[in-house]
């Protein structure tokens, strides 16, 4: 790593298109890889739901909070790729 320390690295052959399927994608396993989410959620709606709804109303709540969940670490994982990515271009290019 040292030796080739001067040269320019061919990142254009490696790099991915982002699309809004994949960073769907992305979104949904980070939520299955870290499992807190869920634990705090279940533990807040144990508490907070009425024992009397109807199965469909939990689905219901349930599947809204699942898409804000998505789509906040859609938007973490964009907002925080792009700072790392702007931070190395910086580093690269001083």
């Amino acid at each position: 790593m040292i030796r080739h320390a001067q040269e320019l690295l061919n990142i254009a052959s490696t790099a991915r298109t982002v699309t809004f399927p994949r960073l769907i994608r992305l979104g949904f396993f980070t939520i299955r890889a870290a499992p807190k989410a869920l634990a705090c959620f279940a533990a807040v709606f144990v508490g907070i739901i009425p024992t009397d709804l109807s199965i469909a109303t939990v689905l219901l709540i349930v599947a809204v909070v699942f898409v804000v969940e998505v789509l906040w670490y859609v938007v973490l994982n964009r907002l925080c790729g792009s700072a790392i990515t702007a931070l190395g271009v910086r580093i690269a290019y001083n």
